[in-house]
């Protein structure tokens, strides 16, 4: 900030004069030169602490920012809401200095090549992606690669925690034909982002497709050299065949420069640790009340971080860090600024009605005609679909960094998503069921007309559409999102997806072709799962629905 200053002020560096040989010396013991700045002695007050040799000589943020409108004769602003965000949002982390410790000494040892997958629990809100987003910015400053998978609750996309993963890593390494026409089957952009032909993979059984998929992703996983970190974000909501690269990856990443964190919720997913055996669990809990008190004076100082304050803050949201964060953002708002909150009266509730109430509250900030677009893209999910979003709004990057300066939204390796999965859900919560057909209904339309044939979003599709009432578009695409599952080895997901076509309300809504279809897939997926006899609710494979269906089409060829 002081050598900015400096240079903003005068013109010139303060200590760089051309010569290389005397700029090290020059910064380590010289002062630089007061003459430009003779006129204003405050500035040149300010700019000499700023400059001071020793950290401990120089201002805090606040106090330069208060010396600086002093030395130039500016009121100090009223606290914008803007202002008033950008310090909660920047609030340092407190309360997880044992797991952060943990994580971090877990990705020193996988730098040294003894990697490893840790899960990490907790409930929504408790501050699961904080601290992964801590251990991101450890492995950038130590010269490894990180980056982010996100599970998704709806759509019902096989691989979806792999897709980013895979999309960044390819960027970054030599792939042969066969590996990248393997990964283009789960990976349909990847022609686009390779900047090449990518031609389709040879044909194999689905049980083999799968195998194959699995071996090439976890080829480019352990081949790379660089140390990699991998944060796997809402694994409660993770599809089979995500997990089952993840079962995969767990023993041979404790040999390699590969560092896995996957969160989950404890609460809705309990069990999870028994898929990942051996895996190490770490759980966090709310913070205490001694953690609670660190975070407000993070945000408020020390002199405004009252104990009637924090026993509020207590009282009040349990230490669950997304709501102690919400309570203070909705006091700030009732007593015109951060630093009044502790002269301000402290209310005898804030959440009257629950987040919900505190969450419409932050809602409330955006403009009216900002809110039918954020209605729509929570139903579409949390991870916002640009392409689709566009075609209701032309001015959609406005919308975006309103929503953003709003803490609505965020944008995090270039992908655009709501800033917390409550805020999604609340706003799901005020719908009325008809709204919310109406909304499935537009989301799914327009992903129809924005991906045109595209087996990858079929799932999604399936899913709008019987959530807004079309259960024969619903149909179409569940033996479509079904077969494409198949196609990618998929086992797991196709024989779910086929299963929901020929439930019989489903299956009466199908052509003849589209059951045939249907039928084949699941025969292949249930031989591929080795489920021929039943499968693990004991129902009996429909050979005879699939054999009548053949025979009426058979029927039909040979009359034509």
């Amino acid at each position: 900030m002081g050598l900015v200053a400096y240079e903003v002020f005068t013109g010139q560096h303060p200590f760089d004069r051309g010569d290389d040989s005397q700029l090290v010396a020059s910064l380590l013991g010289r002062e630089p030169d007061w003459q430009p700045l003779h006129q204003h002695p405050r500035l040149v007050s300010l700019l000499r602490c700023l400059l001071a040799k020793s950290p401990a000589a120089r201002p805090s943020a606040d106090e330069a920012l208060t010396r600086l409108l002093e030395a130039v004769d500016i009121p100090s602003p009223q606290e914008t809401a803007a202002l008033r965000e950008s310090t909660l949002q920047a609030a340092r982390f407190v309360g997880r200095e044992e797991p952060l410790a943990l994580l971090r000494a877990a990705m020193d040892q996988a730098r040294a090549g003894a990697g490893g997958l840790w899960l990490l629990g907790g409930e929504s809100g408790v501050g699961k992606s904080r601290l992964m987003e801590e251990l991101r910015v450890h492995c950038l400053v130590q010269g490894g690669l990180s980056v982010r998978g996100q599970a998704v609750s709806e759509g019902g996309v096989s691989y979806a925690l792999w897709l980013e993963i895979l999309r960044t890593l390819c960027l970054g390494t030599e792939l042969d034909a066969l590996d990248a026409s393997v990964l283009k089957s789960i990976l349909p952009d990847l022609d686009a982002l390779l900047d090449r032909a990518i031609p389709e993979a040879p044909a194999l059984h689905p049980q083999a497709a799968q195998l194959r998929l699995i071996n090439v992703i976890e080829s480019l996983l352990l081949r790379q050299t660089q140390p990699l970190l991998l944060l796997l974000e809402d694994l409660q909501w993770s599809d089979a065949e995500s997990l089952a690269i993840l079962r995969r990856l767990a023993p041979s990443c404790r040999t390699r420069p590969l560092l896995i964190v996957a969160s989950y919720r404890h609460d809705e997913c309990p069990e999870l640790p028994n898929d990942l055996p051996g895996c190490p669990v770490l759980k966090l809990a709310r913070l205490s009340t001694a953690g609670i008190a660190e975070l407000c004076k993070s945000m408020l100082g020390g002199d405004a971080c009252t104990p009637e304050l924090v026993a509020f803050l207590e009282t009040e949201t349990e230490g669950n860090v997304f709501f102690i964060i919400e309570v203070m953002r909705a006091l700030a708002e009732e007593a015109g600024q951060l630093s009044l909150i502790a002269a301000h009266r402290l209310p005898k509730q804030v959440l009257t009605g629950g987040i919900q109430a505190i969450v419409q509250r932050r809602l409330a900030r955006l403009p009216e005609e900002a809110l039918p677009l954020l209605r729509l893209a929570a139903v579409a999910g949390r991870q916002l679909d640009l392409a689709v979003l566009r075609r209701f709004e032309e001015k959609l990057q406005s919308w975006l960094y309103l929503a953003a300066n709003a803490a609505v939204l965020e944008v995090s390796d270039q992908v655009w998503r709501f800033a917390h999965d409550k805020i999604r859900e609340s706003l799901l919560l005020e719908l009325s069921p008809a709204a919310t057909r109406q909304l499935h209904l537009l989301v799914a339309d327009a992903l129809a007309a924005t991906y045109p044939g595209s087996a990858p979003h079929a799932a999604a599709l399936a899913e709008h559409y019987q959530r807004g009432g079309s259960p024969d578009k619903a149909a179409f695409y569940l033996v479509e999102a079904g077969v494409h599952a198949l196609s990618q080895g998929a086992t797991e997901a196709a024989s779910a997806l086929l299963k929901q076509a020929l439930a019989p309300a489903a299956r009466a809504l199908l052509s003849r072709t589209q059951a045939a279809r249907a039928h084949n897939g699941l025969i292949q997926a249930k031989l591929a799962l080795g489920r021929v006899a039943g499968d693990d609710r004991g129902q009996h494979l429909d050979v005879g629905g699939a054999v009548e269906v053949f025979a009426d089409l058979a029927e039909q060829r040979a009359d034509r």
